[in-house]
């Protein structure tokens, strides 16, 4: 199951980036199929609306007074290859108006393959507001600034009636991280059959893997084959962790691949704070090695791939203590147990650290995705 990918990005000029993957302005990519629920019209009047409320905020400018609404989101998802054999335009304009009925607001999405075509991807660009005509209830009294003022002083009315917005407010759900993660991510995951990073304290993430031409440079390049060489220990320990929580607490002590008969908990000398091996596993050689990981991000490298040495010898202790039979082989089983003592009781690895920082090293902290800084 291919594994997904997906970002949001603030938008500052809404109808420049639907330009941009409409392939307007010359394209970058191949552009398969583009969809919109709204005119250009509309699009324009929205951010033209937003950044007129962003002015009035007096929170919304910065200090060199430049104004930088965010006129709409775009979500970036990956999508697998096997629906590029379906008809594209169809597509867009199924994924389009599932997001409209979904979330209830209006969107426009256009559909990629890059270059190589190694990635089929979908840019979907979508509006916080909803499109509703405000009426005012009475009548209104403005001064030449627009401020509210007595009737008499009044040099604009807005008469009962009339119509004073096209736009709702901004639904605040859509700028929540916790909104993304926890609904939008799973909605498309289930959608387009995609495997969803387990954020758990376990699992690690992998980085983006930069694109390589004959103008890039040496240091360039050695950052690729870092990166490159990074994810794949990465994703070896995320097939680790996998196999691991795939052997359940009931599994561990119930079901012993090589036998029926149920294990003696008294023969595990378990600890008296622990209630079985699996827990201990966890929570002595896997949690640890993550959290240290991130804290020694500057040397993640050669710290993971201890660490990974270390888990394959924790965790085949771990199986084999569950595969032994114990009336036949209890002496094997002691020893495997004593093993697995041994390795959870190891001092973390403390890398050394290096006064100067490597340039390689900076680099490649400074290019990592959006992902892995969250």
């Amino acid at each position: 199951m291919a594994r997904q990918f997906l970002q949001q990005n603030n938008l500052h000029n809404v109808v420049g980036r639907i330009e941009y993957i409409r392939g307007d302005t010359g394209k970058q990519e191949y552009m398969m199929a583009y969809y919109s629920t709204m005119t250009d019209e509309e699009w324009k009047d929205l951010a033209h609306y937003n950044q007129e409320r962003f002015k009035s905020n007096k929170k919304g400018f910065n200090k060199n007074k430049k104004c930088s609404a965010i006129e709409a989101r775009e979500l970036i998802l990956h999508i697998p290859h096997e629906y590029a054999n379906r008809d594209p335009n169809e597509l867009a304009k199924l994924v389009g108006d599932d997001f409209k009925r979904k979330f209830g607001t209006d969107c426009c999405l256009a559909i990629h393959w890059n270059k190589s075509k190694t990635n089929y991807h979908i840019h979907l660009i979508y509006s916080e507001r909803v499109r509703e005509n405000k009426v005012t209830s009475r009548n209104m009294y403005y001064d030449a600034e627009w401020k509210k003022c007595k009737k008499a002083d009044a040099v604009n009315v807005v008469h009962k009636g009339d119509v004073i917005s096209k736009w709702s407010d901004k639904d605040t759900r859509f700028k929540q991280k916790s909104y993304i993660q926890d609904v939008i991510k799973p909605y498309y995951a289930s959608k387009f059959k995609l495997e969803m990073y387990k954020d758990d304290g376990l699992h690690l993430k992998e980085q983006k893997e930069y694109k390589i031409n004959p103008t890039s440079s040496i240091e360039y390049i050695e950052l690729h084959d870092k990166i490159v060489e990074y994810n794949k220990n990465v994703r070896t320990w995320n097939n680790m962790v996998d196999d691991v929580l795939e052997r359940s607490p009931e599994y561990c002590v119930l079901h012993p691949s090589d036998h029926n008969t149920v294990v003696n908990k008294s023969k595990m000398n378990l600890p008296p704070t622990k209630k079985h091996e699996y827990t201990q596993f966890i929570d002595v050689v896997m949690k640890p090695a993550v959290t240290a990981h991130k804290e020694q991000r500057k040397h993640h490298k050669e710290y993971l791939k201890y660490m990974i040495e270390r888990v394959k010898e924790a965790l085949n202790a771990l199986v084999e203590r569950f595969k032994l039979n114990a009336s036949k082989q209890s002496t094997t089983s002691n020893i495997s147990m004593k093993n697995y003592k041994q390795i959870t009781k190891q001092k973390p690895f403390k890398p050394q650290m290096k006064k100067k920082t490597n340039k390689d090293i900076s680099k490649f902290i400074k290019h990592q995705s959006d992902f892995e800084r969250d």
